[in-house]
């Protein structure tokens, strides 16, 4: 393996590695779902204010069905990557 075909594969493993870690952050959020109740925390404003919003009921829902469509995207791009990676 040459140089450019071992950086090629480092920067392919590299982001296996990263959409791996993204996945396993989105299933343990989903299942963190399953008890009622999501809270959402972002940074709003010219100084960075903390902010928290709950979301319940039928929003939770929502939640759920959009973290199920972003992990079967994850996967789906990390297969990819993955036989990329194989066939070098």
């Amino acid at each position: 393996m040459n140089n450019k075909q071992f950086q090629e594969a480092k920067k392919l493993n590299d982001k296996i590695d990263e959409l791996t870690t993204y996945l396993s952050k989105l299933q343990l959020a989903k299942g963190s779902c399953q008890i009622n109740q999501v809270k959402i925390t972002y940074h709003a404003g010219m100084y960075s204010t903390k902010c928290e919003v709950f979301l319940k009921n039928e929003a939770l829902g929502s939640v759920i069905e959009m973290l199920l469509k972003e992990i079967d995207r994850v996967k789906l791009e990390r297969d990819d990557l993955q036989k990329e990676f194989d066939n070098l």
